[in-house]
């Protein structure tokens, strides 16, 4: 079962669901997949990175920040590393987002910070 925070297209499912015609679905989400495989020592070893990016609390970087009461943070990414090899497989998950505070900035797209030059 695909987990709801990354499912983009779950209002559209929610029929489908209650109706537990779940083998019908099929979840869309937002994010890249990348799989590379290679030879070690004569075995193939395969990685698998993908990030999938959160239905909750959308924004660009600057018009969406922090977090709301329910602790989603902004433009929250999962990423997930699979290494496959001889049968074994490890993953690795990263997360980035916005500072999981409740915080607000005044949106000022004027503002244009010269940068200064040190010798």
């Amino acid at each position: 079962q695909a987990d709801p925070r990354f499912v983009w297209n779950r209002n559209l499912l929610e029929e489908l669901i209650e109706t537990k015609l779940d083998e019908f679905i099929t979840p869309l989400i937002q994010g890249s997949f990348q799989t590379e495989q290679f030879t070690l020592k004569d075995r193939l070893v395969r990685i698998t990175l993908f990030s999938r990016r959160c239905n909750r609390r959308l924004g660009t970087r600057m018009w969406r920040r922090g977090a709301n009461l329910e602790g989603a943070t902004a433009n929250f990414v999962e990423t997930e590393q699979l290494v496959e090899y001889e049968g074994l497989t490890s993953s690795f998950i990263q997360v980035r987002g916005s500072i999981p505070l409740l915080w607000e900035q005044i949106v000022d797209l004027s503002y244009k910070p010269r940068p200064s030059i040190i010798e």
